[in-house]
């Protein structure tokens, strides 16, 4: 798939993908969207034997990270991360983290907050 064969995918490349066909996903993300990314998360996690989904996307906080970055990469995280979903990886590699990280509280706020 040509749109997750880059990181990154640049602006006049996006523009030549899309004249050519291809559809290519920008702006807000879907709930679908979202469900299916941790989806490939878990997926990816299972089958790799990673501990937690924290430990793929955040394996600088671990002091094993050299070798869970090997891993990672090793495993082409990012692209099994991006797996049927129509945006590029670093894209997909962002939302997981703020759909993982615990500092990203889900709901509404109480009172004393």
């Amino acid at each position: 798939n040509p749109i997750h064969a880059r990181y990154r995918i640049p602006a006049d490349v996006r523009k030549q993908l899309i004249a050519s066909g291809y559809e290519f996903k920008t702006g807000l993300w879907t709930e679908k969207e979202d469900k299916k990314l941790l989806k490939n998360l878990r997926n990816f996690r299972n089958h790799h034997d990673f501990e937690s989904d924290h430990m793929c996307v955040f394996p600088d906080e671990y002091s094993n990270s050299t070798a869970l970055k090997g891993k990672l990469r090793k495993n082409g995280f990012s692209l099994c991360l991006a797996r049927k979903i129509k945006r590029d990886r670093y894209s997909c590699y962002m939302r997981a983290r703020k759909l993982v990280s615990p500092g990203n509280y889900k709901g509404r706020y109480s009172r004393e907050e």
